[in-house]
């Protein structure tokens, strides 16, 4: 049997692997801007992140979203360079979500957002081979439901009595498992 260390230095390997392609397609910060012209303010929400304006920009088509407390703005160019300031500037928590920041009291956090294609989603299964003795598998899931916690994958297990290790196996699709968080290239 393999040692759950070596599972979990397998299952980093593979999101590692992975990064590159999920950094193009994941939400990324831009930057902390003083002004964010070209970018239309949506309103206020009560419980606003940087998860929920993102999803409603891309539900609108947009290439970028801007956070600042309780508002959110979309648009599909960055605002000016000549507006950027410092990063340590965007320190405001997010109404009802103070883990994450919102911008800061006169900035707007701006991220790229990824792409909401199916076939652009890293929501794909990785096999890796745990054991070649065994022929048993684990698959890394990514899950598009949380594409803005960057760090959350599925560890599937198949069942124990699997003869096939071909990824894609129905054994894989039953996925048996749970939600681990570990850190990405780009999170840390």
């Amino acid at each position: 049997m393999v040692s759950t260390s070596l599972l979990y230095c397998l299952l980093l390997f593979a999101l590692s692997a992975a990064a590159s392609t999920r950094k193009s397609l994941a939400n990324s910060p831009q930057g902390c801007f003083r002004r964010i012209d070209g970018l239309k303010n949506l309103g206020a929400y009560r419980y606003n992140s940087i998860s929920y304006c993102n999803d409603r920009c891309r539900r609108s088509k947009r290439d970028f979203a801007a956070v600042k407390g309780k508002y959110c703005a979309c648009g599909s160019s960055l605002p000016s360079v000549d507006d950027v300031v410092s990063d340590n500037e965007c320190d405001e928590p997010c109404p009802g979500y103070s883990y994450v920041t919102c911008g800061g009291k006169k900035v707007w956090s701006v991220w790229a957002i990824g792409s909401d294609e199916p076939s652009a989603r890293l929501s794909t299964t990785t096999a890796i081979s745990t054991s070649t003795a065994d022929a048993s598998s684990t698959a890394l899931e990514t899950s598009p439901e949380f594409s803005s916690i960057p760090s959350l994958a599925h560890v599937i297990e198949p069942p124990a009595s699997t003869s096939s290790s071909q990824p894609g196996d129905k054994a894989l699709g039953e996925q048996r498992g749970s939600w681990l968080q570990v850190p990405l290239l780009g999170d840390w």
